[in-house]
């Protein structure tokens, strides 16, 4: 199947189950988009951030999206329709006009131009953003929740841990900390200097050329976070500085750095065995999780921008059109092309043999693997 209604790149998606919900986001649009993947249709659009979403996870009918306003946004989608989005493109800018020279009804200005969203009784519908939460003073890049327990990083260079009950921030993270203070690094290992070094990151905004896509485009590639994960009180993040650390999320220390990535991490997934990190440096390294050594590296021709793997494959984004499956146990590469994407992949997320993938194609395409 191939969703095909965004009109930029897309820049993240998330998925429920196979056959279940998906939300998508693209480059120039701050409305993710919810779909309906038994039928390929679009159910909604969820309003309310300032630009582009760098980020999405969606478990059964909960979402939350991290922008790059800076906040978080958590959602019910059992409260997004088709008529939510579809009443509100319809309403008249004379309409709005009136409701401006009235005053608008401050139960309704936080919705775009300040739109009622009613329904056929004149009763307002439920907004499907059930909590904002800001805190971060940069776009927010990343993002993992479980339970009520959030954990976001975001370009303002700190990991927050947030508590999904009350919408309050509990902890705060400091990447540039812990590279001033390197605790537990590996043996004989340093920050690459063609990157920066130790608190030099501090300096500017951070932004890096990504490596030039198959195509031959680029970007300038902005997220200081690439990804977060956690597991009890374990934290993994990883970061333009091309570390990968491990917190304990009772102290909000990083007590362990994985060095080795000579560019930003973009991406992680961890396991109880192995963590796995893509960069612009154009690999995966999957690390051993209780030595923090090199398991195994996987080379490719461009930039790596989303990966996930399980205990028999690797699912990776690598600046192609086509999807990288590397084969743990026989160590083949195949890549998914039939009917693919025209531009490179972006984003990707795998679950039960079903894999969505996003591109600078601007499509999203469903794929069973």
């Amino acid at each position: 199947m191939t969703l095909d209604s965004h009109t930029t790149s897309i820049t993240a998606l998330d998925f429920s189950e196979p056959y279940g919900t998906l939300v998508s986001a693209s480059q120039e649009d701050a409305q993710p988009r919810v779909w309906d993947l038994l039928t390929g249709t679009e159910i909604g659009r969820l309003r309310g951030h300032r630009g582009t979403i760098k980020c999405v996870q969606v478990e059964d009918h909960v979402c939350l999206t991290g922008g790059e306003d800076g906040n978080v946004r958590l959602w019910d989608l059992r409260r997004v329709d088709e008529d939510t989005w579809r009443e509100e493109e319809i309403v008249s800018l004379s309409d709005v006009a009136e409701e401006d020279e009235g005053g608008r009804d401050p139960e309704f200005s936080h919705r775009p131009n300040g739109i009622r969203n009613e329904t056929e009784s004149g009763l307002p519908k439920e907004d499907p953003c059930a909590r904002l939460l800001d805190g971060h003073t940069k776009a927010v890049t990343a993002l993992y929740f479980e339970d009520e327990c959030l954990v976001t990083g975001a370009s303002d260079k700190t990991l927050r841990q947030w508590d999904l009950t009350t919408g309050q921030c509990v902890m705060t993270m400091d990447i540039l900390w812990a590279i001033s203070h390197p605790h537990n690094s590996n043996p004989g290992t340093a920050l690459p200097n063609n990157i920066f070094s130790g608190a030099a990151a501090a300096v500017g905004t951070f932004a890096v050329p990504t490596p030039p896509y198959a195509d031959g485009t680029w970007d300038m590639y902005e997220d200081f976070v690439g990804g977060v994960q956690f597991w009890g009180y374990g934290l993994v993040s990883g970061s333009g500085d091309g570390a990968v650390r491990m917190w304990d999320m009772r102290t909000g220390q990083a007590h362990r750095t994985l060095l080795g990535h000579t560019g930003p991490v973009s991406c992680l997934q961890f396991d109880e065995i192995h963590i796995a990190s893509g960069s612009l440096d154009k690999t995966i390294r999957i690390w051993d999780l209780r030595t923090g050594g090199v398991f195994e590296t996987l080379t490719y021709d461009h930039a790596v921008t989303g990966l996930q793997f399980d205990t028999r494959k690797v699912v990776a984004a690598t600046g192609e059109n086509g999807v990288k499956i590397y084969n743990r146990t026989s160590m083949q590469q195949s890549t998914l092309v039939t009917n693919g994407h025209t531009r490179p992949v972006e984003r990707l997320r795998y679950m039960d043999r079903y894999l969505v993938s996003g591109g600078r194609d601007s499509t999203v395409k469903i794929w069973s693997l």
